[in-house]
Formats: C-alpha cells, sequence, structure tokens
C-alpha cells in the first residue's frame, strides 16, 4: 500500500535524523544526506536500499520523492539506483521534479553510462524552458542550488561538464552560473565558448558570474572585454576585482574611482593595484587617495589600509608625511 509505505520511509527518514541542518557538506544537501555518520546495521542499510530501489518507481509521486530522498542519504552505491532515479527525468516532468532527482543524483556514488550523462544533462539545460512554459517562479537561491547539484553531479561523473560544453543550447545567459561548478580547465573552456557567444549577440545579458567566467581568459584577452562593460554600474566591483589581478596603468582611472566604493575590499583591491603600478603625482589621483583617508579615519579595524593608503600618498606626492595612528 503506497500510503503505508510512505510513512515507512518517513519513519525511517526521521529515525535517521531527518534534514541534516547543522553544517551540511552544500547547503543544498541539507535534505539529501544523513546529518550524522551511523555505525552498525550495514546489513539492514543494504537491505533498505535494495528494498527502495526496487519499489521505483512506484506508481505513487510522493512515496517517489521520499524514498528518492532516502536513497540518495545512504548513498546507493548500486547502478541500478542511478538508472530508477534517472527513469524520473522526462520530457514531461516538472522543473521543481527535475531538480529533485537530480539532487538525488548528485548524492549516489555509481558510474553513470553515456546515455544517463546525455540525459542528466539535457535535463540540467532544460529546466529554464520548463519554468517558462509552466509560468512558474523560481526560488530566490534557485541559481546557487542548482549550481551545488550540478558541483556534485560533476564530482560523480567527469564527463558531464563536456556533454553540458558541447550542447548547442549551453552558451546562453541563464547557464553561465553552472560554469562555477566545473574544473578550471573545464572553466577555460566555457570562457572561450561564452566569449564567442557575447561577441556574436551584443544584446547577450551580462552578469557577475560572467564577469567572473572571463576572468579565466588570458589577461589581455579578458580585459579587453571587461574594459567594455566600465559604462555597466551594476557590475563596476565585479569588473574591477578581476581588472585588479594583473594591474595595467590603461586601467588606472579606473581604481581611483574604485577607491570611492561603498565596499571595502573593492577599495582595498583597487588601492593595491595602484601601488603596483608607477608613480603618478597628477593631483586628482591625490585627492582620490587623500578621500579614501579620511574615510578610513572613521574605521577603527582599518591601520593597516591606512597605512598602505598614506605610503602610496608619500610616494605619488614624493613626500614624507609623518602621520602617528
Amino acid at each position: 500500500d503506497a500510503k503505508l509505505r510512505l510513512q515507512a520511509v518517513r519513519l525511517l527518514i526521521l529515525a535517521l535524523g531527518d534534514y541534516h541542518l547543522q553544517n551540511p557538506s552544500v547547503e543544498v544537501c541539507t535534505g539529501y544526506e544523513l546529518p550524522h555518520q551511523s555505525t552498525g546495521g550495514e546489513a539492514m542499510f543494504r537491505l533498505l536500499r535494495q528494498n527502495l530501489r526496487d519499489g521505483l518507481p512506484s506508481g505513487d509521486a510522493n512515496l517517489d520523492v521520499e524514498s528518492a530522498r532516502l536513497l540518495a542519504m545512504l548513498g546507493d552505491d548500486d547502478p541500478k539506483a542511478v538508472g530508477a532515479v534517472s527513469s524520473f527525468l522526462t520530457n514531461d516532468s516538472s522543473a521543481t521534479s527535475d531538480f529533485h532527482y537530480l539532487a538525488v543524483l548528485s548524492r549516489l556514488p555509481a558510474a553513470r553510462s553515456g546515455e544517463q550523462t546525455k540525459q542528466v544533462a539535457q535535463t540540467i539545460l532544460g529546466l529554464e524552458k520548463k519554468l517558462a512554459e509552466r509560468k512558474e517562479r523560481t526560488a530566490r537561491n534557485w541559481d546557487l542550488r542548482l549550481t551545488e547539484v550540478v558541483t556534485g553531479l560533476i564530482g560523480r561523473d567527469s564527463r558531464l561538464a563536456d556533454e553540458l560544453l558541447n550542447h548547442p543550447g549551453f552558451a546562453t545567459s541563464s547557464h553561465v552560473g553552472l560554469t562555477a561548478a566545473f574544473p578550471p580547465a573545464k572553466r577555460l573552456q566555457a570562457a572561450v565558448l561564452f566569449k564567442s557567444a557575447v561577441q556574436a549577440d551584443n544584446r547577450f545579458a551580462w552578469s557577475g558570474a560572467l564577469v567572473d567566467l572571463f576572468g579565466e581568459l588570458p589577461a589581455q584577452e579578458g580585459q579587453r572585454l571587461l574594459r567594455e562593460q566600465w559604462s555597466n554600474f551594476g557590475l563596476r566591483d565585479k569588473v574591477l576585482s578581476q581588472l585588479s589581478r594583473k594591474p595595467d596603468s590603461l586601467d588606472r582611472v579606473k581604481y581611483l574611482d574604485g577607491l570611492e566604493s561603498g565596499r571595502p575590499e573593492i577599495a582595498e583591491i583597487c588601492l593595491r593595484a595602484l601601488a603596483q603600478l608607477s608613480r603618478d603625482p597628477r593631483p586628482d589621483g591625490l585627492a582620490s587617495l587623500v578621500r579614501l583617508l579620511d574615510r578610513l579615519l572613521a574605521d577603527p579595524r582599518g591601520q593597516s589600509m591606512r597605512s598602505e593608503t598614506l605610503a602610496l600618498i608619500n610616494r605619488q606626492a614624493d613626500q614624507s608625511f609623518a602621520v602617528r595612528e
């Protein structure tokens, strides 16, 4: 009886600690991993995993959801579990359902077949379309949680990153965030791919994630693209973060502007970028530094940054102002 089985599964989940609310490995795994390691009872767990995977699909949506969740918590390493859970990823399934079963798959360590890898990639890239077709709104942290799921999936299946990169529908603005889940070499491939997409479409929607991704490109190549976004005020802090990684005198005025940022960490990286450039005694640059020093006086924690700012003022003005804390 599906209702009785559902109650049994829920009782088992509760007995094993239910949601992992305290320090999960990643936030998305709160509902998909054991809150503490269970010792002993391995024979019972083997029987439980077999019972759960053999019961999928059950024909009852709620029972399927909770049975798959328990399989994820138990980390079932049988390839049949991957096959059973993958069967729920269909053209007709909802984006919410797909997200759940993708999260489950990210916790199952068994090897995937090439067809299953392709199926997972298509499901990930089809989520946005399904949401649009059903006029469903995503939760506020949907993109962050999805990236965590994809990170877990790629950790289980190294071919998945290539499958995503080679998909003709991958290089769109809505998929940029997924590249944070890629290993470094694949992020560079993704950066090249998205660079081509941006250059082919002047209406391509930029984002902070795209700015970070272009930081993977060779310095001159990436910086040229980022400078073109300087007029986009919403991205300035992100752009400055990337440009300051390898300071160039072409960006001196940008770093001076960055000293005015309301985010102390941005002002700090711009200050250090300026310190790596050649001396520039022009009054407007000195004025920006003095204004920064003035603001830092109000921050009891700013002693180190005050010292750096004063040192740069002294260098730029060719003076030795003997200011003490």
